[in-house]
């Protein structure tokens, strides 16, 4: 994306652009390891592309606009990989090792 027009754009639109992106690339980086996409280039492109939108982001507050910070926003389908792993390895039952003594 060219820089000049993100520089045209307020804070919040930015913000919202951050967040397209981000799930974007996301959503490209799982098409790439499910071997949909063979692209690689493009994943470097949208990384670029957000740090450009953050590094204005971050100008622009610098400069006096002022709005809250950028929140992260992970994917929801993340979120439930880690819920289920946690509930497997709570539902586990523990291994005790034991310990054979010498005679």
């Amino acid at each position: 994306m060219r820089t000049e027009k993100l520089r045209t754009k307020t804070i919040s639109e930015l913000q919202k652009e951050y967040t397209e992106k981000k799930a974007k690339l996301y959503q490209y980086q799982l098409d790439l390891k499910s071997a949909k996409e063979k692209d690689t280039a493009k994943v470097k492109f949208l990384r670029k592309d957000i740090a450009r939108i953050l590094t204005i982001i971050s100008t622009k507050r610098l400069a006096g606009e002022a709005l809250p910070p950028v929140q992260s926003v992970e994917p929801k389908q993340v979120k439930v990989a880690q819920k289920e792993k946690i509930t497997k390895e709570e539902n586990e039952p523990k291994k005790e090792l034991k310990i054979k003594k010498k005679k």
